[in-house]
């Protein structure tokens, strides 16, 4: 099985234990990173961010590809820029 990326809560004993768990079973695993004030995260594509009282979701450089469709090839233009408006409004 394969996963990107999961988020997980847990504190400092939990975490240890699953590491270890995975250790044990020769499991390949990322390193963990743990979302802070002053640490982004990113997680499937997506930029997390901690703020004072929330969490942020960030779309990451999608909306920067956005371009005017090219005329001699509308078709293949407009399917791109279509395809990146529909990723960037589901995710919010």
């Amino acid at each position: 099985m394969q996963t990107n990326n999961t988020i997980i809560l847990g504190d400092n004993q939990f975490l240890a234990l699953k590491e270890d768990k995975l250790v044990k079973a020769n499991l390949i695993a990322k390193l963990k990173e743990k979302l802070n004030l002053t640490t982004l995260l990113l997680f499937n594509r997506y930029i997390l961010s901690l703020n004072k009282d929330s969490i942020a979701l960030y779309q990451k450089g999608q909306g920067k590809k956005i371009n005017v469709i090219n005329v001699n090839s509308p078709k293949q233009g407009y399917v791109e820029q279509r395809a990146r408006g529909a990723y960037i409004a589901s995710i919010y």
